[in-house]
């Protein structure tokens, strides 16, 4: 399975909708902009019969990778879970 980088995604889009390339650019970097601000808020995004973003607390827990453990804060991670029957291709 082949990487797909946002620049190839931004090219596919741009000549499947026959759209000015950095319009797509502009509309696909808002659209990450605010995924991240929304998750960086503690939000949850739902996408119907996509999926779900939403951020997952992990919790804190000692470190022994130095002579003497420490505790290392609890902090939230992004998750991606599929939902539904997915996208039909």
């Amino acid at each position: 399975m082949a990487t797909t980088t946002k620049k190839e995604l931004v090219d596919r889009i741009a000549e499947r909708t026959g759209t000015r390339h950095t319009l797509v650019k502009t509309v696909v970097h808002s659209f990450l902009d605010e995924i991240i601000a929304e998750l960086g808020k503690g939000g949850r995004l739902e996408f119907r019969d996509f999926g779900v973003f939403e951020t997952r607390v992990r919790a804190a827990s000692p470190s022994y990778a130095v002579e003497e453990v420490f505790w290392e804060f609890s902090r939230r991670n992004p998750h991606w879970r599929v939902c539904g029957g997915g996208i039909p291709v």
